[in-house]
């Protein structure tokens, strides 16, 4: 799919990873892992719930 915008010569189009870092992917496995217990052991209802009811 061509996108016009790409085609302009003063556009540098790069992809965002910056998420991707040792620190931010140990926050959200502890974030999981916590919210794991909260649901199964404290039966209290998760942070950052997506899509919940």
């Amino acid at each position: 799919m061509k996108v016009a915008l790409f085609e302009l010569p003063n556009i540098i189009a790069m992809p965002h990873i910056a998420g991707y870092t040792s620190g931010a992917i140990n926050t959200l496995s502890m974030t999981c892992v916590k919210n794991i217990i909260d649901v199964l052991i404290n039966k209290k209802r998760p942070q950052h719930v997506v899509n919940g009811l």
